[in-house]
């Protein structure tokens, strides 16, 4: 039987999971058969984001879980609540795993789409190098394939929760993991990893943000728009991704319920019916 403070969080995180499916769904569908062909190449970094965004709302809606500390083990107990919990505890563990990894995963995808468009208008980025559609799957693929490993090493690094810790924080009868923060060597490279890739990551992605508006300020004016409103969608991709992909680009806003003057920070622009 399921606390009531269980049921709340099952109902928030499950409200914010399910809206993200659904968006996502919508967005992969627009990216499918809305775009244009000027933006088929970058529609592939569209494509890529959606899907992660999607995998990882659907693990975290599966692997629903609340978190406690077990301060005396320097760890993190994760207590499982969702529908996982009808299936095993692997698949729970599996779908934490994948949640916290894609949301990280999410921000090396978001440097790689600002890199494009500051290659696209002539930056220095990959310079010498011809990008097509290839190459961006290609990219987008095997930075898929790498962020297996920090997922897999995140699976097997959970383990049981002791009686004794049960007991003391009353988990009798829920299904959960101990996650060891500093619990083996593994556990401290998948640690240094988050607190220097991330950060790393997202240094890079201010510096070639920056330097994509320079030169966005120089494109030709036929240009400019198009290049505008994507570096706008990029800018506020961490906030809710699929929105903001469909309301910042044209071809997408046609498949919103409804649209018309939008005020986000200033930034969204009136649309046409």
């Amino acid at each position: 039987m399921l606390a009531g403070f269980d049921r709340l969080n099952i109902f928030v995180i499950w409200t914010i999971d399910l809206l993200a499916i659904v968006a996502n769904l919508l967005l992969i569908a627009a990216i499918l058969f809305r775009t244009p062909k000027v933006l088929r190449t970058y529609a592939v970094f569209l494509l890529n984001n959606a899907f992660i965004d999607l995998v990882s709302a659907t693990a975290s809606a599966l692997g629903t879980v609340r978190t406690m500390q077990d301060h005396e083990g320097s760890a993190t107990i994760f207590v499982f609540v969702g529908p996982c919990t009808l299936v095993s505890e692997e698949l729970c563990k599996m779908c934490q795993s994948l949640h916290i990894n894609l949301v990280q995963h999410s921000t090396f995808v978001l440097l790689l789409s600002f890199a494009y468009r500051l290659y696209i208008l002539g930056g220095d980025v990959f310079a010498g190098r011809h990008l097509k559609k290839f190459h961006i799957w290609i990219a987008c693929l095997i930075s898929l394939a790498l962020i297996s490993i920090p997922t897999t090493a995140y699976y097997l690094e959970q383990t049981d929760v002791s009686p004794q810790v049960r007991s003391a924080l009353l988990l009798e009868g829920y299904i959960a993991s101990y996650y060891a923060i500093f619990g083996s060597t593994r556990a401290l490279i998948i640690g240094l990893g988050y607190c220097t890739i991330s950060p790393a990551v997202m240094s890079l992605i201010f510096i070639v943000r920056r330097k994509l508006i320079a030169r966005i300020e120089r494109a030709k004016p036929t240009d400019k728009q198009l290049h505008v409103s994507i570096a706008r969608a990029c800018s506020l991709f961490s906030l809710a991704s699929p929105i903001i992909n469909f309301t910042m680009l044209p071809p997408y806003r046609s498949m919103l319920p409804c649209y018309g003057l939008f005020v986000i920070t200033g930034f969204l622009e009136e649309c046409k019916l």
